[in-house]
């Protein structure tokens, strides 16, 4: 009979008497039983997982973001397209992106990285696996080859009743590959501070794309 937020509230208090991480507080089925998802007080996480290929999953597009204290925790691309990475500086957000991306090349997607920084951040094999830009001209004529790409594909779909790529690919018999786009510090990429009326308009197409 207790709500949710009243078992949420008492999580630490649960933590010290069962001496246990709460990891997780949910509803049962039909609202009648509460579930605490723990795991031992000594349980830790090293600071740093090595890459291992038994990380790489088996599933059409299900890329590995790291591990939790309940175990791996994975990312659909198939069920969520678009992803966003925050923090600090020098949180790891680069790294977990070239993570993503080395994932996505390895079930064949094709990749496409808008990086600002000059491609530092990605060893000189990248450039042989994926399109790499570094301006915003280049990116703007790169992003409308991409939406030319996509407006093709719904068009090809539609003509074949189908609701995605995974469907089509299916029906039709072939493996047009998943294209991935990523776009390192999106949020400067698109600062308009100090820029003048022709950096806005050029900026304003890339948003707009």
């Amino acid at each position: 009979g207790l709500s949710l937020s009243v078992w949420e509230d008492k999580q630490e208090r649960i933590e010290a008497i069962l001496n246990v991480i709460i990891t997780k507080i949910a509803w049962g089925e039909g609202r009648k039983t509460v579930y605490m998802y723990a795991v031992p007080a000594a349980a830790d996480l090293p600071a740093l997982f090595q890459w291992r290929d038994e990380y790489l999953r088996t599933k059409n597009f299900e890329l590995v973001l790291g591990e939790s204290l309940m175990g791996p925790v994975m990312v659909d691309l198939c069920k969520i397209p678009h992803i966003l990475l925050g923090g600090s500086t020098g949180s790891g957000k680069s790294v977990l992106l070239k993570l993503l991306l080395m994932q996505a090349l390895r079930k064949g997607a094709m990749v496409w990285i808008a990086d600002f920084k000059g491609g530092v951040d990605y060893p000189q094999n990248w450039s042989g696996l994926c399109e790499m830009v570094f301006n915003e001209a280049d990116l703007l004529e790169t992003l409308d080859k991409l939406v030319r790409m996509m407006e093709q594909r719904k068009a090809a779909f539609r003509f074949k009743g189908c609701a995605n790529l995974d469907e089509y690919n299916q029906k039709v018999g072939c493996c047009i590959p998943r294209c991935i786009f990523a776009c390192d510090e999106v949020a400067e990429l698109l600062d308009k501070t100090g820029a003048d009326s022709e950096r806005k308009k050029l900026l304003a197409q890339i948003e707009n794309k």
